[in-house]
């Protein structure tokens, strides 16, 4: 048959919350826009203008203080590299008159304002540098109407076979044709349904298609809305497992498939698949099953439940369909801008399913019944367009935000909708994402600031700060209402939590291997302790190859909220042959997009190694040298997910589970430094994890504001009396329904308590230091 395209559905890039009549609707508008190829390696990308040459030139030469190299957790095998363009990574940032960054994302709501800065964040993910034009552009929408563009629940056979077309691109080895045919075996609504197949069990080796012939125009819609309901008893099997999640994937084998066509519908060119994430699988997570795009295999399956903490993240296409066994009801939305974006037609919109069989076993196959396609129509007005007005000169591994000249001034309350594009030089766009929020008048409860005193002496304890063993503590809070509209009864707690120092993760690689990942493995070369360490280079030839990743990761995972202060240490030996060969840590992005990001950035704690290096001596915690590896996990987290935009989920907001591995990413010269040894690579040994963790609970309280009005500031205070020997983190916040703001409602501060015998020698040696 003819090539079909894919028109992948990504969830960081739309979720559109529009009006249904008098009622609101969370509906998701999705598709990623084609990618353009890579140029090779060295040279400069097409189209960059005459006059930014030389520059785009000096920055492919420069050597910066901050090395980054990423990748994605694949389904099997190798990390795969992230897309070859400069891509969006951030929602819509907005800037209020006092100073304050807010991240818009899709169905968030956002205060009346008298006006925003606007920006958004863009990665260079490749190795050379990107010429860009970031452009934006925002509408005011007005309550959206459903219509009904067509339906059929398959009751009338002969407008079914006017409507529809059947396709058999395969035949059965008996000789036998199969194809779609209408039945009274199943349905939802009437008596009648579509069937994969004219007998009671499908034929094997079958390729059959049910196009709708008659194409729909829908340009002037918002968006499409394609929903059906299905039955099916096909094939699949479990080809691998991700170890990373402790989920099983299933891949199908005799499925249904749903797609759009944009275009003659009759010409199998035209139509496209929409993938969401994982793709063409499906998980399982304690017998709750996942759809990864439209494909399905067996809707007897246990489906996932939207509630159910095991799914949460992911992008729902179906449900059960109550008192109907077997029965899923399922949905495709598709934005009309999407299609737009992506090169498609749609004044010439239809749908197609698709029944795929193997060679082997057969079931009873699949049905298809009520069918509609509905077509969603807003009012849009654009009030605000920017960009960048020049070229800009992105970086390789570069992420930053580009703020747009031009202020969104006028701001009234209502629903909008933003369309954030990167133009790249040669006249196309790298990427589109198009998000739907909500600006309303606003609560916005905020802990302004805190700080601890020594009940005896008045004395104010800074973070960090010693307070003597028995003594109260006086804690202080001021509560500001920095919303427009007033409160009531807000409850202030005050909370002191014991932190511990401990161990969090140790491996001296004797025992069962507690990592992951490429081309790493454990050996009995070299050891530091024992007899194993982990190395990076070919087991055999015992040096590393040029060109190759080594990715080792630990199934360790760690909540930075948990921590005050964090540090992976670990001994190495390492030979690396030229500058191009980089030994970095690793972290991962568990709970976001699931990144392995190799980064080394010393001035941020996160030091690495880089060749020519000769180190054939153990170096470590108990063997200091100038170049031990002590890497600060917390900087690191933060450098990553407030500096660089790293560690956000699906939709955009912030993830705080972290990981954390190895990465020797060698370049495409020389493996060996002839004079050193006669192996190359990195050796390390007894890799641990130490913590200051916040603990339980030692002391709580609580005090309630009666009636706030907007811009109020009121003081807060508590009392900790005979506050016993320990280290403390003392956490203040307000518990404010709706708030627009909720990072704004903590603050924290800390302190240690010691004897008066210990404060003492604390301070005589501050003073002889």
């Amino acid at each position: 048959m003819g090539s079909r395209k894919l028109l992948k559905i990504g969830l960081s890039l739309a979720i559109a919350l529009v009006m249904v009549g008098s009622a609101s609707a969370v509906a998701t508008y999705q598709v990623l826009i084609p990618k353009s190829g890579e140029g090779k390696a060295g040279e400069l990308p097409k189209g960059i203008p005459e006059e930014l040459q030389e520059k785009v030139r000096e920055r492919m030469a420069k050597q910066e203080g901050m090395k980054i190299r990423i990748a994605k957790i694949g389904d099997a095998g190798p990390i795969i590299p992230q897309s070859p363009e400069t891509t969006i990574t951030s929602g819509l940032l907005l800037e209020n008159p006092e100073g304050k960054w807010i991240e818009v994302n899709s169905g968030d709501v956002i205060p009346v304002e008298e006006y925003y800065n606007v920006s958004f964040r863009i990665l260079n993910p490749t190795d050379e540098p990107a010429v860009i034009e970031p452009e934006i552009e925002i509408y005011k929408v007005e309550p959206a109407v459903k219509e009904t563009l067509y339906y059929t629940s398959f009751e009338d056979p002969g407008k079914i076979y006017e409507e529809w077309m059947q396709m058999d691109f395969d035949s059965a080895y008996s000789g036998y044709y199969d194809s779609w045919s209408w039945t009274d075996a199943r349905a939802t609504d009437g008596s009648h349904s579509m069937k994969c197949t004219q007998f009671d069990q499908y034929l094997n080796a079958q390729e059959d298609y049910l196009v709708k012939t008659d194409t729909i125009d829908v340009s002037e819609c918002y968006a499409v809305n394609v929903t059906w309901d299905i039955w099916v008893k096909g094939e699949y099997d479990n080809y691998f497992i991700e170890w990373w999640s402790g989920q099983e994937a299933y891949t199908p084998i005799d499925y249904v498939e749903f797609m759009i066509s944009s275009g003659d519908p009759h010409d199998p060119a035209n139509w496209y698949y929409l993938q969401v994430w994982p793709g063409p699988v499906f998980f399982t997570t304690g017998g709750i099953w996942m759809p990864g795009s439209y494909y399905f295999m067996d809707t007897e399956l246990a489906l996932y439940d939207a509630s159910s903490p095991d799914v949460k993240g992911y992008y729902y296409i179906a449900e059960k369909i109550p008192g109907k066994p077997g029965w899923w009801h399922c949905w495709a939305n598709v934005s009309v801008d999407a299609l737009y974006a992506a090169g498609l037609d749609p004044t010439k919109f239809s749908i197609v399913f698709g029944w795929h069989s193997d060679i082997q076993r057969t079931f009873e196959g699949a049905y298809i019944d009520n069918v509609k396609i509905e077509g969603i129509k807003v009012k849009e007005e654009k009030i605000y367009q920017g960009h960048s007005q020049e070229w800009k000169v992105w970086e390789p591994g570069e992420q930053k935000a580009f703020k747009f000249p031009l202020k969104w001034a006028g701001i009234e309350p209502g629903y909008y909708k933003a369309v954030m594009k990167i133009k790249n030089s040669e006249g196309g766009y790298d990427d589109l994402r198009i998000i739907s929020f909500k600006i309303l008048n606003y609560v916005d409860c905020a802990i302004e600031r805190m700080w601890v005193e020594d009940s005896f002496t008045g004395e104010k304890i800074p973070n960090g700060g010693m307070l003597t063993e028995g003594a109260d503590a006086h804690i202080i809070s001021v509560y500001h209402q920095k919303g427009n509209v007033p409160v009531d009864n807000v409850p202030i707690t005050a909370t002191a939590y014991k932190v511990e120092k401990k161990t969090l993760f140790f491996d001296d690689f004797e025992g069962g291997s507690a990592w992951h990942g490429w081309n790493a493995y454990i050996s009995t070369d070299f050891a530091w302790s024992g007899t194993h360490s982990l190395a990076f280079n070919d087991p055999k030839l015992m040096r590393y190859k040029s060109g190759t990743w080594y990715i080792a990761v630990a199934d360790a995972k760690f909540d930075v909220r948990n921590l005050e202060e964090a540090y992976v240490d670990y001994y190495y030996i390492a030979v690396l042959a030229d500058s191009g060969d980089i030994f970095f840590p690793a972290f991962v992005d568990w709970d976001g997009s699931g990144y392995i990001i190799g980064i080394g950035a010393p001035d941020y704690g996160i030091p690495y190694l880089q060749g020519p290096l000769c180190q054939t001596e153990w170096i470590g915690p108990m063997q200091p040298a100038c170049t031990y590896m002590h890497i600060d996990l917390l900087s690191a987290y933060h450098l990553l997910a407030d500096y660089l935009g790293y560690f956000r989920d699906a939709n955009g907001r912030k993830t705080y589970t972290i990981g954390i591995g190895f990465w020797l990413y060698p370049d495409a010269s020389g493996t060996l430094y002839e004079g050193c040894a006669d192996w190359s690579g990195v050796y390390i040994d007894d890799v641990k994890v130490t913590a200051k963790v916040v603990g339980d609970a030692a002391w709580q309280d609580i005090a309630v504001i009666d009636h706030a009005e907007p811009g109020q500031c009121i003081e807060v205070q508590f009392e900790w009396e005979n506050v016993p020997f320990s280290e403390y983190k003392i956490v203040v916040a307000a518990g404010c329904p709706n708030d627009v703001y909720p990072e704004d409602n903590v603050k924290a501060t800390s302190f240690k308590v010691m004897t008066y015998l210990e404060r003492m020698t604390e301070k005589e040696t501050y003073q002889v230091d």
